[in-house]
Order: structure tokens, then sequence, then C-alpha cells
């Protein structure tokens, strides 16, 4: 099946990244694969090998960042020990476009932490949800995690120039994914007493 074919193209070419990201795509959560000399790896194995072939892959990055747990570490080849955050901060490094790293930065951090970037911009989660909308303004994910970042009655200018609280970014957010139950949610706790809203 798919999995000896990623597995095969592997051992062709060990340095061939998407093979590695693919074949984990292939696997089930605990699950691992035999590749080449006997050598088994689990998801997280593999997505290390990815990032070791390939060290500007911001998608080898990212899966990684969203296969560990809050608060685990894992150890790259080269030595360096990165966390979720820090995962997501090379995939952005690797490409400044990469909507979902910012979005998935943005839950790692908590409410009060700011983050550098490589650019040197200093942002907090409010800022890297509506920089993953500049990136790709239909992460419906970005827009329904910045509505339930702001405070009542504050608003956030998007970079397309609209000015929107957060009644307007859970619309958004179902706009975009109208079977999204995390902003119906949200959106119906934003309403007060009475109000209703135009889907």
């Amino acid at each position: 099946g798919k999995k000896e074919l990623f597995a095969e193209a592997i051992r062709c070419d060990p340095g061939k990244c998407s093979a590695y990201n693919s074949l984990v795509v292939e696997l089930s959560t605990g699950q691992a694969v035999q590749l080449h000399a006997g050598c088994v790896l689990n998801r997280k194995q593999l997505f290390v090998a990815a990032v070791h072939w390939d060290c500007n892959n911001s998608n080898a990055y990212l899966n990684l960042g969203l296969e560990l747990a809050n608060g685990e570490k894992v150890r790259l080849r080269d030595r360096r020990v990165l966390d979720k955050k820090k995962l997501y901060l090379e995939a952005i490094r690797c490409d400044s476009n990469c909507s979902s790293a910012y979005c998935n930065l943005g839950i790692a951090l908590a409410d009060t932490e700011t983050v550098q970037l490589h650019d040197r911009r200093e942002l907090d989660k409010k800022k890297l949800y509506a920089e993953a909308i500049r990136c790709d303004p239909s992460c419906y994910k970005a827009y329904c995690n910045l509505g339930k970042a702001l405070e009542a009655g504050e608003s956030v200018s998007l970079d397309d120039g609209r000015m929107l609280g957060k009644k307007e970014l859970y619309v958004e957010a179902l706009r975009f994914n109208f079977n999204y139950s995390k902003a119906y949610y949200n959106l119906a706790y934003a309403l007060t007493a009475g109000e209703t809203v135009q889907l």
C-alpha cells in the first residue's frame, strides 16, 4: 500500500523530505513504520527526519509542532531542543506566509505572552492571528481565535483595512467554514440577550 511505497521512496532517497511527511499522513497516532535496515520510526521521529533532510521546509517544522503535546520538547538531529513555539517560529522563518504556523503559534502562546519573529517583530496572540489572516484570508480558525482573544467592545484592524470586533470575526469564520462549531459557540456567547446576527 501507500505506506510501503513511501517507505521505499525513503529507502531510495533518504533525503526526500516530502516522503517522510507523506508517510506520516498514512500512520495512525501511536503507529510506527519500519524503514530500511530495520530502522523503526514513529510519527514524531519521521518529522524529525524530515527536518533533518530539509531544514528549510516549513511543513516539516509545522507538522512536528502539531505532533508535540503542550510543554513537550523534541531534540533534532542537529542537537537543538525545540518546543511547539520554537518549531512554529522555524516554520515561519522558512515561509513567512505560512498561515497555519502563525495561527498555531498564537494558540500556543499564553494570553499575555509575546514572541519575537526572525525579522525582529514582537507579536502577541492577536497580532499572530491577524498575520495568519493576512497570509490566508480564508483561515477561518484565525478569525475565530482572534475573536476569542479580543475583549468585549474591542476591535482589530486587519491588513485589508477592515475593523472587526468579536462578533464580526466569528461571522467571518463562518463565512469560510459554515460548519465550524467553535465559531457558532463563541458567537452565541458574544451576543447580548435578544440580539441576533445575520449570517
